[in-house]
């Protein structure tokens, strides 16, 4: 499917017509087509313009050639006066034909009545359709499997299918989309074995729809195969098993539409016939014969067989004896028969003379056979006594005995014969019933006459040319013969054409060159038809008889008739009631009347014939009446009513178009349950013809009341539904007091900025228009801001501050980034671990509005060297012990601990000056409170610690010193 603007510029010089200044020159053309679609039918709509025509004020036109044999002239259209431009526009209809895929049409300027052929402008226009149709065919492969009767199979058919407008027909556009193939198995089945038919290994039940299967696009062909279907092998000659071949494609597309198709079958065929034709004993020096069979085609083998495709059988190549022969044969379905046979060829029969006769007169001399090899011929008529040569003329009529008699052959064998051969005289027949002609009667059946005669009491053959079709009468004697004429309409010839008479086996006959002829003049073809459009009164009835005849007399049955020699007339029959009811008042109303109308035809040779019908004419009501007001305002709603629809024995039906309804003709007024736009019906008919008329009336509501909900209060984005309420009202504009308006009835809509909406619904009604407004109050939103000192250290027990900044936040969630978090609002974090980690701080206001900032990468800690120090004195708590414990970030002098820098392990030991030791820590993060293990406090003085320090590097430490406790 191709569009396209083309311009073209073409310097076109032709003569000035005399009387006119106009010429075919033109300054450029362009033409724009568009189809609606690729599938047929295709609607393509084509524009075509040209520009500096010089049509000299005469008319312009443009001739479009379609390409599928039809055209159109369209006037042309003055769209600029000054460049003098002309178009036309015009829409066409092609539908897929033949094996067509493309057309090629063309628009050509007309000027004044003459074709400008040089200003053409072609187009190309592609048609697809289903797959079997317009070039596709589809085909499930064979069309028939045969299976010998006796044999089981198991087979598969192939999806042969041509395409749709596809490469070599289609390459431009073609038609690759996908398609969707489906195998539906056992849509007819009449296979009797007790083992059913399997598709795929398995028995189903039938029809059995295979599975649909898509050929993605693009695709030009189809290589799928059926499922495997297995065939019993006792299944009975002539059964079948039925496969179909569904398809769909771009242009009935899977599952909307129906699918195209194509059958197939699995038939049991019955084996050939190879039944050999028996054949008599043959002497050893017989002459060869072609042996044969029921079915040929076959192959011979056996002795004396000397050609095994024509079965050729030599009696001398045999020799003497019993030959067993063997024939087999294979049809066109691969099945194949055998049959034998039991040749006996005997050595030098004895002399005997093959039978001759009877012989016609006529007949040329006959040679006489005799099994003997030489011997000597006697007899009247035997013109050769070597050769055993017969003249049937020389014997003449009669019974003639001939004589043969043998010579010894090598064996000694001889013999004598003799035969008696008949000669008669030919026969002769003719007509005896004169040639004769009349008109077509219900029976033209005649009989003829015919004469016979020959020699004896035999029998004979006619053999008749009746009307063009060879008829043999059999059997029949000598003298008259009756013979039944079918004659038909017109010329009857009738020919003899060759009697013959028998004599035993023999036959002799005569051509014959007799003939009789019938002539029968056809009565008139009395088809008539009556067209019309209905039965109600006035009804215009055409007439069609056969056309051909001299005369028609019409009656139509309601007083008038007329003689024509047009087999078509027109004729209105009308059946009304009086127009006045005063008219009426004593009339009984009729509910049809009926019209017979008749025909009588005469031909030119003076054949006549009629023929007849009924017309049941009923009569037609007009339907009107008067409805006052057309229009008021509620709460006012009762109208008045006048039937004014023609006389007659009608039924009517009011519908008020409120949902009541009404039967009597006159209801006299109505009162309608609300206001709005009411359509009053008026049916009036009769049970065969009806009118109806329709009145609107209209009641205007009060005027609209706007409302609606809610009025709310939210955190930006807030998305609201609103629900009108309003009533007596059908448009609406909503102003949401951000800039945006809607006219849905009920909107959805999101507001952003952080104030008071005054938002606004105007309902607009056929009364007036209402005004109404909420108040939606979007709170502030906090805005999250934060820093942190440091962002980097080295130390993995850095202690980082981060400080809030954030504006209109009332409570807030820090993440920091190792999957710890606090609540804090200004919080301190030590992470402990290397690495680079973003943190996030998410803020709510105090109405719960959120907001959320996150600093990616913002903190990263590195482990730098380990280090250890040491302080020389310490002091008592003054309360108890504490189990050393001690934080980081914290001065607590209470507790004896170094200050560690990256290390991960620990362990101190406290010894008393005398090296007794006192305490023992393994965890950095405890230390000594000056409490034993016994949970005694130690005395004032000074005390030795030793310390085993690993740091993240992997190095270790021992570190030894004096502490101080103090009380």
């Amino acid at each position: 499917m191709k569009n396209a603007w083309i311009f073209c510029i073409p310097f076109i010089f032709l003569c000035a017509f005399e009387g006119y200044g106009q010429d075919c020159s033109i300054g450029s053309k362009a033409n724009d087509i568009l189809p609606d679609r690729l599938c047929s039918p295709v609607e393509v709509e084509w524009e075509v313009i040209y520009r500096g025509v010089n049509d000299a004020g005469t008319t312009v036109e443009v001739l479009y050639t379609w390409d599928d044999g039809s055209s159109e002239t369209v006037t042309a259209t003055e769209i600029d006066a000054a460049t003098s431009t002309w178009r036309t526009f015009t829409t066409h209809t092609y539908v897929s034909d033949d094996d067509r895929c493309n057309y090629l049409p063309e628009a050509t300027l007309v000027v004044n009545g003459v074709v400008c052929t040089s200003s053409a402008q072609e187009q190309i226009v592609t048609v697809w359709d289903n797959d079997d149709t317009n070039g596709g065919r589809v085909n499930a492969s064979p069309n028939v499997y045969p299976i010998c009767v006796g044999q089981g199979a198991t087979m598969r058919f192939d999806d042969n299918t041509r395409f749709n407008c596809v490469p070599p027909q289609e390459n431009d556009v073609p038609n690759t989309d996908t398609r969707w193939i489906q195998w539906v198995y056992g849509t007819s089945n009449s296979m009797s074995s007790s083992t059913p038919v399997m598709v795929d290994g398995a028995v189903r039940a039938y029809p059995f729809y295979g599975p649909v299967i898509e050929l993605p696009g693009p695709v030009t062909g189809s290589s799928e195969q059926s499922l495997p279907i297995t065939v019993a092998d006792d299944n009975l000659v002539g059964e079948e098993f039925e496969v179909e071949l569904r398809y769909w494609n771009f242009c009935n597309p899977y599952p909307t539409d129906p699918p195209v198709t194509d059958r197939s079958v699995i038939r049991i065929v019955d084996l050939p016939d190879a039944t050999i034709t028996p054949v008599d004993t043959f002497c050893e020096f017989n002459d060869p014969v072609f042996l044969s069979a029921a079915t040929g085609g076959g192959t011979w083998n056996g002795p004396g067989i000397t050609d095994p495709s024509t079965g050729e059988f030599s009696p001398f190549a045999a020799g003497p004896g019993d030959h067993l022969i063997t024939y087999e044969v294979t049809d066109g379905n691969g099945c194949s028969g055998t049959d034998t046979e039991l040749i006996t060829v005997r050595e030098a029969p004895d002399a005997e003379i093959t039978p001759a006769g009877p012989f016609c007169t006529y007949d040329p001399a006959f040679d006489l056979e005799v099994s003997a090899a030489q011997g000597t011929w006697g007899g009247t008529g035997i013109a050769d006594t070597i050769n055993g040569i017969f003249v049937p003329a020389v014997a003449g009529p009669g019974i003639h005995s001939i004589t043969f008699t043998t010579e010894p052959d090598p064996w000694g064998c001889y013999g004598i014969d003799t035969l008696e051969v008949e000669v008669v005289a030919p026969p002769d027949a003719w007509f005896l019933t004169p040639d004769s002609v009349w008109c077509e009667t219900g029976d033209n059946r005649t009989t003829a006459g015919i004469l016979v005669s020959g020699s004896g009491n035999s029998y004979f053959d006619l053999v008749l040319d009746m009307g063009g079709t060879p008829v043999t009468l059999e059997h029949v004697t000598g003298d008259t013969v009756n013979v039944v004429l079918d004659n038909q309409t017109g010329t009857n010839l009738y020919r003899l054409l060759k009697v013959i008479e028998y004599h035993g086996g023999t036959t002799c006959e005569t051509l014959l060159d007799d003939s009789l002829i019938m002539e029968v003049y056809p009565l008139p073809d009395m088809h008539l038809t009556a067209g019309y459009d209905g039965l109600c009164s006035p009804v215009a009835v055409a007439f069609t008889a056969v056309a051909g005849y001299d005369f028609y007399f019409w009656d139509f049955g309601d007083g008038t008739a007329r003689e024509t020699r047009n087999n078509v007339v027109d004729h209105t029959y009308v059946f009304e009631y009086p127009h006045d009811p005063a008219d009426t008042a004593e009339l009984t109303f009729r509910p049809d009347t009926a019209f017979h109308y008749r025909l009588i035809i005469e031909t030119l040779h003076g054949c006549r014939d009629s023929t007849g019908g009924d017309l049941l004419i009923y009569p037609n009501p007009v339907a009107d009446f008067f409805v006052t007001p057309e229009i008021q305002s509620y709460p006012e709603t009762g109208v008045t009513l006048v039937n004014l629809s023609s006389w007659g024995d009608w039924s009517y039906l009011w519908d008020f178009g409120d949902g009541e309804t009404d039967t009597v003709r006159d209801p006299g007024g109505h009162e309608f349950p609300t206001h709005g736009f009411f359509d009053i019906e008026l049916k009036t008919y009769s049970p065969h013809c009806r009118d109806s008329i329709s009145k609107r009336v209209q009641i205007l509501p009060p005027p609209p009341v706007a409302e609606f909900e809610p009025d709310t209060v939210g955190c930006p984005p807030l998305e609201i539904s609103f629900t009108n309420y309003s009533v007596y009202a059908d448009t609406y504009i909503w102003d949401f007091d951000d800039g945006t308006f809607s006219s849905e009835p009920g909107p959805t809509h999101t507001f952003y900025k952080s104030k008071e909406h005054h938002v606004k619904l105007t309902a607009y009604g056929l009364s007036g228009t209402d005004t109404t407004e909420r108040i939606v109050r979007i709170h502030d939103t906090p805005q999250a801001v934060f820093s942190a000192y440091p962002t980097t250290a080295r130390n993995l027990k850095q202690i980082f501050k981060f400080v809030n900044n954030s504006a209109r936040g009332s409570y807030y969630l820090w993440d920091f980034g190792d999957g710890n978090t606090s609540a804090e609002e200004n919080p301190s974090h030590i992470y402990g671990v290397e690495g680079t980690f973003d943190v996030t701080l998410y803020a709510w206001s105090e109405d719960d509005c959120p907001d959320t900032t996150t600093r990616e990468a913002y903190i990263r800690v590195i482990a730098g060297e380990g280090e250890v120090e040491f302080p020389n004195v310490f002091r008592w708590n003054g309360t108890g012990p504490t189990g050393g414990y001690w934080k980081e970030g914290t001065i607590d002098n209470t507790v004896f601990h170094p200050n560690i820098i990256n290390a991960v392990d620990f362990r101190m030991i406290i010894y008393t000056r005398w090296g007794e030791m006192i305490y023992e820590t393994n965890e950095i993060n405890k230390g000594w409170d000056g409490y034993l293990d016994n949970g005694k406090l130690a005395s004032q003085g000074v005390y030795v610690y030793k310390a085993f320090v690993t740091y993240i590097s992997g190095d270790q430490e021992i570190i030894a010193g004096d502490v101080t406790f103090l009380h």
